[in-house]
């Protein structure tokens, strides 16, 4: 994924790390390939932002919920391949799930506070198109099985988020 040959500079540089230079350059890198190696999804994450991005998917989770039990996942941008209905984009999600323009602000500003960077090339594989990608992703119980939902259950985000009960 990253270029060994120039990672220890974007550690190193001047006592401060460029986190953000080094996924910029790591996306870059697969950007200018060709055919199937033009493929990469990247996201620099801020975890402190984490807590309140979960306060504002908990809130948009209870109030879009029936929308959400029946999201059109066939319509949301996916992150999967080979028919695994794992990973779906967070923001797309809600867009999709008819979320107020009021709190899709509230959604874009908590995501800005977690997303230092991203980029995506505009294909995967040839497997499927990138046309919104907003750094995070998030299963989707509808597209998911019983077996996934009860797993998914235990993991920290569904705890504080709420999504499979």
């Amino acid at each position: 994924m990253f270029n060994y040959e120039t990672i220890t500079d974007f550690l190193f540089r001047q006592g401060s790390p460029d986190l953000t230079g080094l996924f910029k350059d790591c996306f870059e890198r697969y950007n200018r390939q060709t055919g199937d190696y033009r493929s990469s999804t990247v996201a620099l994450i801020r975890s402190q932002g984490l807590d309140n991005l979960a306060i504002v998917c908990g809130q948009l989770i209870s109030n879009y919920s029936e929308a959400i039990a029946n999201a059109p996942y066939t319509d949301i941008q996916r992150y999967y391949r080979q028919n695994r209905h794992y990973f779906f984009d967070l923001e797309d999600i809600f867009a999709q799930c008819g979320v107020s323009a009021d709190e899709m602000s509230a959604l874009h500003k908590a995501l800005d506070d977690c997303v230092v960077y991203k980029a995506a090339t505009p294909s995967f594989i040839h497997a499927f198109n990138i046309t919104n990608y907003s750094g995070l992703s998030m299963y989707l119980p509808c597209a998911g099985t019983s077996l996934l939902n009860s797993i998914y259950m235990d993991e920290p985000w569904n705890k504080a988020v709420g999504l499979v009960k």
